[in-house]
């Protein structure tokens, strides 16, 4: 409701101008967007732009917590953010290995913050504070979105898969850890387009990724790679639960009706698998090639089946 105006007389100019009382016009601020506190990852190895929203007691870190990273640098419970009633931000750290900075100073025990204050965790991330209404948070989370999924399916996009990738190999060789790749792509998925359309191709890459991503971990990463290709990085997985998951994909897709516009379309895939103990020299294009010999493999016995090996490379 409109706040009642009183009219007040201007003795020189006779004319009329508007004023509100302070109680209606504090019944206007109250509608005035509130905001909130943000955490957003504004450098690092890991979910830069990323935003994540301050509660009551907010615990960041490497390990199960609330906001979690995936930065080795971090301790499992690095720091802890907190709201107080007035929605003063306060910092503390946790007893970190390395330490927590806001603006450059090194804190020690409980710290105030304010917006825009840069926080400094573990060897590389940064998080700045930002206070947000939900109107700019929205559009902040859908540049996020729109900087690492694909436009399309939903799918992570070939540079997020790639940075992942990265840190992923990182990982399992320092840490002598197993890491898996799948690929996988539409079989005879021309025929899709030819025979059905464009917008049912389209429709059967959305679809695939719905399906698939259901059979999935949740620490599972899948990515678009191009055009109907798509991968999958599975960490701290040797060769056999690797293809036994590859092969839940292929029933997954197998099984489901893909139906555009009153069309039933055949969909199945092939699946490439490789797994490796990476070595420091490791590289991702290594993982890929041979990934993408078992996809080649795969389609020569006759295609919507699974070829999978394992490897030591990079030595």
């Amino acid at each position: 409701m409109a706040a009642a105006l009183d009219p007040i007389e201007d003795d020189d100019e006779g004319e009329c101008t508007l004023v509100a009382s302070r109680a209606e016009l504090g019944d206007v601020r109250a509608l005035r967007p509130v905001a909130r506190p943000f955490l957003l990852v504004a450098g690092g190895r890991d979910s830069v732009g990323r935003t994540f929203k301050i509660e009551r007691a907010t615990v960041v870190g490497r390990g199960e917590v609330d906001f979690s990273l995936d930065e080795e640098g971090l301790s499992r419970r690095h720091a802890r953010f907190e709201v107080d009633a007035r929605g003063q931000v306060a910092i503390e750290d946790l007893g970190s290995t390395n330490g927590t900075f806001v603006n450059g100073e090194r804190i020690v025990g409980r710290r105030a913050l304010r917006d825009g204050d840069r926080i400094e965790i573990g060897t590389a991330t940064i998080l700045k504070l930002a206070f947000h209404d939900e109107l700019q948070e929205s559009i902040q989370r859908r540049l996020y979105e729109q900087a690492t999924r694909d436009g399309l399916t939903g799918a992570h996009n070939k540079r997020a898969f790639g940075d992942a990738m990265g840190k992923e190999l990182a990982f399992a060789a320092r840490h002598r850890r197993p890491l898996a790749l799948v690929i996988f792509d539409g079989d005879h998925f021309k025929r899709v387009n030819d025979g059905f359309g464009h917008a049912a191709g389209d429709y059967v890459l959305a679809t695939l990724v719905k399906v698939t991503t259901a059979a999935l971990r949740k620490e599972d990463l899948l990515a678009r790679w191009g055009g109907e290709e798509f991968a999958v990085l599975l960490r701290d997985t040797g060769v056999v639960p690797a293809q036994a998951c590859a092969e839940r994909l292929r029933v997954a897709v197998e099984r489901h009706a893909f139906v555009h516009q009153g069309r039933t379309i055949p969909v199945t895939i092939s699946l490439g698998v490789v797994a490796a103990v990476p070595s420091k020299a490791t590289t991702a294009q290594q993982l890929f090639e041979l990934a993408d010999r078992c996809l080649y493999r795969a389609k020569e016995q006759g295609r919507n089946c699974v070829v999978a090996t394992e490897h030591a490379i990079g030595e």
